[in-house]
């Protein structure tokens, strides 16, 4: 299949509108080049030996350079200011520069971009020839070409992407120009059937992917209104609205509710369902969640909610990975991977070297048991970051946000465990245990943390359509490093007891009530301490067309050090949803 997407700006009369665009008649009288290091950590930054330009496309004009060459190495940088005539029509710079250099443009009218940096992080001190027309961003168009299909028995998805990004000179009659940026990426996966062994056919699956994707490739995003309007969305969670606020014309808002990923926070109240009354009896904290976190940032690749657009991979990114997959036993599975990822235009890198193994069964009459182990040698200097959800009870706690680079030369061990226990009627009790062991080989340093949770509720039903329900959660963690680092040190003791009534009134409507009583005990503050009293009812309707929700809550905490932090709050609240 194929897309084609085309999105210009005019300032001009409707009869003189360019398929191009157009911008502002408002020609610069400076042009500035300001020179800088692509790469600071390592200090092999730009190298000019040579700038030239060209008006008109006329012959070129030499710039004085003091010293030759001029160079910008980790913080420094340097610029050239290019005088323009007032009737110009176009500039063209000619460059010969050297090493990991990052250009940035403006002029006296407009503020800088980014336009030109160095493929990779070259050292070599050899100058490259470049040349750019000076313009501002004028139309931008998508060429998207994605394919699905079996070659040679795997399965194979490619996806084609082709971004031009048109400038036009600052002025009626300026010069044109065009600048193209790729993206690529493709994934294949195949069960393999063909060697005539039996411990290898039709179990042993292998996968993987390849990509490259250009950092200047984007959505346009033009100024109001405008910059809402973005070619890809940013829906991490692939709910009914896209995550990023934005505008979409004139005054409206693009998404009227926030912005978190659905599995943190399902009622959209900007409050981590695991702390939350009430909701923290179906929701577990985050840090017990598994999965494969290819990017090492601490969240499992399938729950990340960036501020990003979704595209298969990040830009700037080019590497490739893979994967073996084989069926051990008839509940033990392997899983083993590489990956290799780097920046398309700079040097920090990512590998991992990784084997998962993984124990899910059932047991007759009792319940449901998984064990789940992770090994990954880890070198990532690569930060991907992801929206910040602070903890509302402790300072220390906080998920997702900035990406610590923890695992920048790592030998990582992850274990979990959790049992389900269902053999009697009614009673139900899940016991969850996690245990992270990250070995920093640079700093020696020994990062660990520990976490269990216990689940039990029993549901007691006198009558068919009465259940009274009584349920006790503990969630303890704990996390500390050696030698001493306060970015890994967590404490908490938090339990939860809950009394639930469901009364079903009528086929569509029911109608609950419970009380429940937390404490939350936090070592590390304990100036924080408190206790919570929560009472709670509801009525759920889905008789109508519309279905209804109408409620009461009432919160008291009690804080353990500072009784004039106690608090209370009351909500009444109607929800009424439009089916969908």
């Amino acid at each position: 299949s194929g897309t084609y997407i085309h999105h210009w700006k005019d300032y001009n009369l409707i009869n003189e509108t360019s398929y191009f665009g157009n911008v502002k008649d408002d020609a610069p009288g400076t042009i500035t080049l300001r020179f800088s290091d692509d790469s600071p950590q390592d200090g092999y930054g730009a190298q000019l030996w040579d700038l030239q330009y060209s008006v008109d496309g006329g012959a070129y004009t030499a710039v004085t350079l003091v010293p030759v060459p001029m160079e910008a190495n980790g913080a420094s940088l340097f610029e050239c200011v290019i005088p323009v005539p007032a009737n110009a029509k176009g500039v063209k710079f000619s460059i010969s520069v050297a090493n990991d250099y990052k250009i940035e443009i403006k002029s006296d009218k407009a503020g800088y971009a980014t336009m030109l940096r160095a493929p990779g992080n070259p050292k070599d001190d050899i100058a490259q020839q470049v040349t750019y027309n000076y313009g501002l961003s004028s139309a931008s168009d998508m060429i998207a070409v994605t394919a699905d299909g079996t070659v040679y028995g795997a399965n194979v998805s490619v996806e084609c992407d082709f971004n031009n990004q048109y400038r036009k000179f600052p002025t009626k009659d300026g010069e044109r120009d065009l600048a193209m940026y790729p993206v690529f990426y493709v994934k294949a996966d195949r069960k393999i059937d063909f060697t005539g062994l039996k411990f290898i056919d039709n179990k042993l699956s292998v996968s993987g992917d390849y990509f490259f994707t250009h950092p200047s490739f984007s959505s346009p995003n033009w100024s109001t209104p405008f910059e809402g309007f973005t070619y890809v969305d940013d829906n991490d969670d692939y709910d009914w609205y896209y995550d990023k606020t934005g505008r979409c014309g004139g005054s409206g808002t693009s998404n009227p509710v926030p912005t978190y990923h659905i599995a943190y926070d399902r009622d959209s109240d900007n409050v981590g369902d695991w702390e939350q009354d009430m909701m923290l009896f179906i929701v577990d904290p985050p840090k017990f969640w598994i999965g494969n976190d290819r990017n090492n940032n601490g969240t499992a690749d399938v729950y990340e909610d960036d501020d990003l657009p979704d595209y298969p991979v990040k830009l700037d990114r080019h590497g490739f990975g893979f994967n073996l997959n084989y069926p051990l036993l008839k509940d033990v599975e392997l899983n083993g991977g590489y990956d290799y990822f780097t920046e398309a235009f700079g040097d920090k890198k990512t590998t991992n070297l990784f084997l998962t193994t993984k124990y899910s069964a059932k047991v007759s009459n009792l319940g449901e048991i998984l064990i789940w182990h992770n090994i990954k040698k880890v070198e990532d200097n690569l930060a991907d970051d992801l929206v910040e959800l602070k903890s509302s009870d402790s300072a220390y706690d906080v998920f997702s946000g900035k990406d610590l680079l923890a695992f920048e030369d790592s030998l990582l061990n992850n274990f979990y465990i959790e049992t389900k226990y269902n053999g009697f009627t009614g009673l139900t009790v899940s016991n969850k245990f996690r245990y992270d062991y990250n070995y920093q080989f640079t700093d020696t340093r020994s990062v660990r943390w520990a976490g269990l949770i216990t689940n039990a509720a029993y549901d007691y039903k006198p009558t068919k359509l009465f259940t009274l329900t009584p349920q006790w959660k503990c969630w303890v963690e704990k996390g500390s490093s050696s030698p001493y680092s306060s970015l890994y040190l967590s404490e908490r003791q938090t339990n939860a007891f809950l009394l639930k009534a469901v009364y079903k009134l009528f086929d569509k409507t029911t109608f609950t009530a419970g009380v429940q009583y937390k404490l939350v005990r936090l070592p590390l503050e304990s100036v924080n301490d408190y206790d919570g009293l929560t009472i709670a009812a509801q009525l759920v309707s889905k008789a109508g067309s519309y279905p209804l929700i109408l409620g009461y809550v009432r919160n008291m905490t009690y804080n353990m050090a500072d009784a004039s932090l106690n608090g209370k709050e009351e909500t009444i609240f109607l929800k009424i949803y439009s089916p969908r």
